[in-house]
């Protein structure tokens, strides 16, 4: 849900709109074993994207170009702010006990050779990490001009350009780790690799790119002694329940290693038929789950999953949006996969009220699809009754 085609351009008054991979010696932890009923639940933050467009370009005005076209979809709040909001889960025994980021490839490394941001983002890093919380960290679009200049003058393919990405994301975390001393015990611990967001939508419909890329990324994490929890296969999305099946057994036939990382959305045809929207995706976990169909050890990670509030109707908005919460935690189905993350934490973050009549429809799902609203700091009520500890308050 992250990709680069979802640029929300805020105006004051308007809006335009697994260690299973590699050797044993290296750091990663091994694959942790499916548990029925007890799936980690936690939320997609995006705080580091938050910190970087909340920064950006006051404190780095030579950069500023480097935000041109990164997503903005999300609130802009100093790291800092992540951390205090982190210690509220903390102080409810971690209810909420993982949770999603996305950086993009742009941010990471703007220029080959240059990092200006490896502090920033090691800012919100260590807000995980001193609080010793699981992170998925996922690595998306848009590449930096100097990735398809260098395939290009190679006369380079997919595979290369793979590669490149590989490395871009092995050398960042050796940074982190290395240079700037993010822990190593967290590291172990606490931190899954997810080396892309949609791979299928964003790169390429052909898993044997997905395979080798994912297993690449693994290898470098590896050959540089990065620790690691996990390396996840890079997630995919799809309305059709049976591609996802398709995807995962053509990946592991190609050679991919990494546990199936699916995104579930409604479509648009289901309207707010929670029946039809659940069987369809209980529909897609039982397959995957199938000990005959995959070599996953029926481990799955549900890394998005969402329901707009906007486009629902006033009248009937926040009683759909609470229903489709409270569907997902009853399904037994659904919880029986590993990890399961909603997408995404905060609403209500443009300085509108963002509907159908009052935003393009995209960006109106996109600023409702969480439960703790920005501009008021209050959460909807399944989310304080269920996450946050009594009496909860919180300001950015």
């Amino acid at each position: 849900m992250m990709r680069h085609t979802l640029l929300f351009i805020l105006l004051a008054t308007m809006v335009s709109c697994a260690k299973d991979v590699g050797n044993d010696d290296t750091g990663g932890g091994e694959p942790e074993p499916n548990t029925p009923d007890v799936a980690l639940v936690g939320f997609n933050a995006l705080f580091l994207l938050s910190h970087l467009h909340h920064i950006v370009p006051a404190d780095y005005p030579s950069y500023a170009w480097v935000m041109e076209g990164v997503p903005q979809n999300m609130p802009l709040m100093p790291a800092s702010k992540a951390g205090d909001l982190l210690a509220h889960f903390e102080r409810n025994d971690w209810r909420a006990s993982v949770f999603r980021e996305i950086v993009t490839l742009k941010t990471v490394e703007p220029v080959e050779g240059d990092y200006p941001f490896d502090l920033a983002l090691l800012a919100v890093l260590r807000q995980y990490e001193q609080r010793d919380v699981e992170l998925i960290l996922a690595f998306s679009k848009p590449y930096p001009s100097w990735i398809d200049a260098k395939v290009q003058s190679s006369s380079g393919g997919m595979y290369e350009e793979l590669g490149v990405v590989a490395d871009v994301i092995a050398e960042f975390l050796v940074r982190q780790h290395t240079k700037h001393g993010l822990d190593e015990g967290w590291m172990v611990e606490k931190l899954k690799i997810e080396p892309f967001n949609e791979f299928n939508a964003e790169i390429s419909g052909e898993q044997r790119y997905a395979a080798f890329f994912d297993n690449a990324v693994a290898a470098k994490l590896d050959e540089y002694g990065v620790p690691y929890k996990e390396v996840l296969a890079s997630s995919i999305i799809s309305g059709d329940q049976w591609l996802y099946l398709d995807w995962w057994t053509n990946y592991y036939e190609a050679g991919g290693k990494g546990i199936p990382n699916i995104h579930l959305y409604p479509m648009d045809t289901e309207g707010v038929d929670m029946h039809r929207i659940l069987s369809r995706w209980e529909s897609v976990v039982t397959r995957l789950q199938d000990p005959a169909s995959l070599p996953n050890q029926n481990r799955i990670v549900i890394g998005e999953i969402g329901f707009p509030r906007a486009g629902l109707g006033d009248g009937r908005a926040a009683s759909v949006h609470a229903a489709f919460f409270e569907t997902v935690f009853n399904s037994k189905i659904i919880q029986s996969v590993d990890r399961i993350l909603f997408w995404q934490l905060f609403s209500d973050w443009l300085s509108i009220d963002c509907t159908d009549a009052t935003c393009d429809p995209l960006t109106a799902r996109e600023t409702t699809f969480g439960y703790l609203n920005f501009r008021t700091n209050t959460p909807e009520s399944q989310m304080a009754t269920r996450f946050f500890p009594f009496g909860f308050q919180w300001s950015h």
